[in-house]
This record gives C-alpha cells, sequence and structure tokens, in this order.
C-alpha cells in the first residue's frame, strides 16, 4: 500500500530566537509518494503599486508591498 498522503515539516525561527536577529523558514517534504510532483520555483521581484492579496478561501485581503522581492515556493 502507497501512502498518499503529502507530508511535510516545517521549521519557523523567530528573530529573538537566532543567534544574528535572522527569520529562518525552512520546509521539508517527509511523504514518500507526494501526491504532485514536487517543483521549485523562483518568483521574480517585481512592482506591484495598490496589489491586494485575496484568499480564495476566506476572502480575508491583505494589502502587498509596494515592490515584491524574489522568492521561492514549492507549489
Amino acid at each position: 500500500m502507497i501512502n498518499t498522503s503529502s507530508d511535510c515539516t516545517e521549521i519557523l525561527v523567530g528573530k529573538a530566537a537566532s543567534m544574528d536577529g535572522s527569520t529562518i523558514v525552512a520546509r521539508n517534504e517527509d511523504g514518500y509518494a507526494p501526491i504532485n510532483p514536487i517543483k521549485f520555483v523562483v518568483h521574480a521581484a517585481k512592482d506591484q503599486k495598490d496589489a491586494v492579496y485575496t484568499s480564495v478561501t476566506t476572502g480575508v485581503k491583505v494589502p502587498l508591498p509596494d515592490h515584491a522581492y524574489r522568492y521561492t515556493a514549492t507549489p
């Protein structure tokens, strides 16, 4: 039987918990058979004047900064 759950481990370290004041976020895929193929995406930095994120689940709206820095994701 193959485990098809999407298991992962996330480590979050706040500024007060790191030696140099850094915020650290790390994530690992722990499952043996991921639901979706694992891919690594780099989103480019961009200007986004008056942008707003709207959650499709809750409808909450969050204003985004005028400039977004480059970031990585594993969708």
